[in-house]
């Protein structure tokens, strides 16, 4: 899980109005894991289930 201060400095919010956001300053190697850490939730949620995949073979025989 990521921390709310840490998706707030990702999202660019100010933290004029939080109590403790002027003390969190985050390096952009903790930014950059907590992007790469959203990205793979959001691709892993996105896709595919390859086993509930089946292919459909059009026909081709000019039975009709």
């Amino acid at each position: 899980m990521i921390p709310f201060s840490l998706l707030k400095a990702l999202a660019n919010h100010t933290t004029d109005g939080d109590v403790t956001g002027s003390y969190i300053n985050p390096e952009a190697n903790t930014l950059r894991q907590a992007t790469f850490k959203i990205a793979d939730t959001i691709q892993q949620l996105t896709t595919p289930d390859t086993d509930n995949i089946i292919t459909i073979k059009r026909n081709t025989s000019n039975e009709d």
